[in-house]
């Protein structure tokens, strides 16, 4: 990359960083906010949920080692940005409302 791309990339990490204080997400971590725009982005449907196995294989989530992915989910779960629908074996999330 040159100097130029390097120069790009940091002002859209700025911008980026910007929009996450003004949307107040910084209380998330950068794992938590893959996990919420990964299956902001794959929900077509506001009430359609995403399986884990789905999710986990999204660009944002891919490289997120298995444990850290499960924890996340359960702490997004348990902070309430994450609703869990459905078989405890088979049920789907979603984001909670106040965060669609």
């Amino acid at each position: 990359m040159t100097d130029s791309k390097f120069s790009y990339l940091a002002k859209l990490k700025e911008l980026v960083a910007s929009m996450e204080r003004d949307l107040g997400l910084v209380k998330f971590s950068n794992d938590e906010l893959n996990v919420i725009c990964a299956l902001r982005s794959m929900s077509s449907d506001d009430s359609q949920g995403v399986k884990s196995s789905e999710l986990k294989s999204h660009v944002l989530c891919s490289t997120i080692s298995n444990p850290t992915f499960y924890r996340v989910l359960r702490g997004l779960l348990d902070q309430g940005a994450v609703v869990r629908f459905g078989e405890l074996k088979t049920g789907s999330y979603r984001l909670a409302d106040t965060y669609l």
